[in-house]
């Protein structure tokens, strides 16, 4: 029995393509758009005031640092005025 060379070709090329490495999927990719500085307004306890969250990537991508800083001018509610950062 003789198998045509096109045969043998074919099953070689297939299996060349099959022993390649799948690309590593993005484990961040459902939260990236989050990645950057944010600006808003905080309402609460303190009274109004305004807000800045930054989220940027840490330790080589490996993790997502979160910076908040929350700043309540000084109002009839709070005379002192607060400022909240984590």
């Amino acid at each position: 029995m003789r198998i045509p060379v096109t045969l043998i070709a074919l099953l070689l090329t297939s299996s060349v393509h099959a022993a390649e490495p799948a690309a590593a999927a993005d484990p961040w990719a459902q939260v990236r758009f989050l990645i950057g500085t944010w600006r808003g307004i905080a309402a609460g306890e303190p009274g109004e005031g305004t807000v800045k969250r930054t989220y940027e990537f840490a330790m080589n991508n490996r993790f997502i640092h979160e910076r908040n800083v929350s700043t309540y001018p000084p109002q009839e509610q709070n005379k002192q005025g607060e400022v909240h950062e984590h």
